[in-house]
């Protein structure tokens, strides 16, 4: 009996103590990466210098297979009649890194999940004199989705690219005729 007792206590204080040390575990806080880019802004570099406008994303859909297609968009005005804008379409929120398709002789608005980038200029509001599309021989152009949370509804990623007006015969006094594209950086809420 007086063994019994004994083995009880020992048994008792390797069970407590055992407890004791599993309860004093502290885990290691998790620290998320920090945003490439604050919330709500972009930047890039438009031959080597910056582009004064933002850029926005707006829901553009789903996919046939029911991925979320984004659209991000944005435009300057140049002066009172003359404005630039850029628009990458197409792009899945799936965090993963995509090469530019070219829609040059197809709808840009099929939903197929191959990211395009456009940009245009633009007299009088609704006079299109000129587009540079992706340049198809230039093979760093590229787009990132680095984090899109469905839940506050946010993407954040960076993009390259190099464009040109596949139109152009020679130089235009208005509008570059390539265009190259560089540490381009967006963490932009979507728009529904």
């Amino acid at each position: 009996m007086k063994y019994m007792f004994y083995f009880s206590m020992l048994f008792l204080f390797f069970t407590t103590s055992c407890k004791k040390e599993e309860s004093d575990v502290i885990e290691p806080p998790i620290i998320p990466d920090p945003p490439i880019i604050e919330l709500g802004k972009s930047s890039f570099l438009m031959n080597g210098k910056e582009w004064a406008g933002q850029l926005k994303a707006k829901t553009f859909g789903k996919t046939s297979y029911g991925d979320i297609v984004i659209r991000l968009y944005g435009s300057i005005n140049i002066n009172a009649s003359f404005a630039e804008s850029i628009s990458i379409i197409d792009l899945l929120s799936n965090n993963n890194k995509y090469t530019f398709g070219c829609f040059c002789d197809i709808d840009p608005f099929i939903k197929d999940g191959k990211p395009e980038i456009l940009m245009g200029w633009v007299v009088d509001s609704d006079q299109l004199i000129g587009t540079a599309h992706i340049d198809t021989t230039y093979t760093g152009s590229y787009i990132e989705v680095l984090k899109y949370d469905s839940v506050q509804q946010t993407i954040e990623g960076r993009f390259e690219a190099h464009l040109k007006d596949r139109e152009a015969t020679g130089p235009n006094p208005y509008y570059p005729t390539e265009v190259h594209l560089t540490e381009g950086k967006f963490n932009l809420k979507i728009e529904q």
